[in-house]
């Protein structure tokens, strides 16, 4: 899913030292909104919407 994808971004981007564990929340909440969610996914669909959410906030970590 698009919130687990994100998460695990975040948390890496947290564990490179590139965010404050405070950012974590903010990144997610971020590509969640940013994400177009679909009722009743696939699991290919969701698999698509986790690597989307992961490719979203690696672009919005390597910005700061």
């Amino acid at each position: 899913s698009a919130l687990s994808g994100a998460d695990e971004a975040a948390v890496e981007a947290f564990l490179d030292s590139k965010i404050k564990f405070t950012e974590i929340h903010t990144l997610i909440e971020q590509a969640i909104q940013d994400h177009e969610s679909i009722t009743n996914p696939t699991t290919t669909e969701m698999l698509k919407a986790s690597h989307w959410a992961y490719n979203r906030v690696s672009k919005l970590t390597s910005r700061n």
